[in-house]
C-alpha cells in the first residue's frame, strides 16, 4: 500500500519534470537577458581550460591530469556555438526583411 502511494508521487513528479523541463541555472546572456546555454558552455569550458593549464602545478594534490588539447577543442566548439548563433537566419529575420517563404 505505501510503495504503491510513493510510486504515484515518483510518477508524478516525473510526469511534472518531462512537461515543465528540469530547472538548471544559466549565465545570462548581456544583450537578451534571458539565460543562455551556448554562453553557460563558454564559461563552463572556461574554467577548464583554466584548471587544466594549473593541473601540472597541483597535480600532486589531485593526483590526476586534465588533456589540455581536449579541454581546448570543447572552449573553441563552445564558443563558435556561441558566436555562431546568430549567423542563422530565423523566421522573424525573414518576416522582418520581406522574404518570401518557401
Amino acid at each position: 500500500m505505501m510503495l504503491l502511494k510513493y510510486l504515484s508521487i515518483l510518477s508524478e513528479k516525473l510526469e511534472s519534470l518531462n512537461v515543465n523541463g528540469v530547472p538548471v541555472p544559466m549565465i545570462k546572456d548581456p544583450k537578451t537577458n534571458k539565460g543562455s546555454v551556448s554562453l553557460t558552455l563558454v564559461f563552463i569550458s572556461s574554467i577548464t581550460v583554466i584548471l587544466s593549464i594549473m593541473a601540472p602545478m597541483i597535480e600532486s594534490k589531485t593526483g590526476g591530469q586534465i588533456n589540455v588539447s581536449q579541454s581546448m577543442e570543447f572552449f573553441w566548439t563552445s564558443c563558435a556555438l556561441y558566436f555562431g548563433r546568430k549567423l542563422s537566419v530565423s523566421q522573424e529575420d525573414k518576416k522582418m526583411s520581406g522574404a518570401k517563404e518557401e
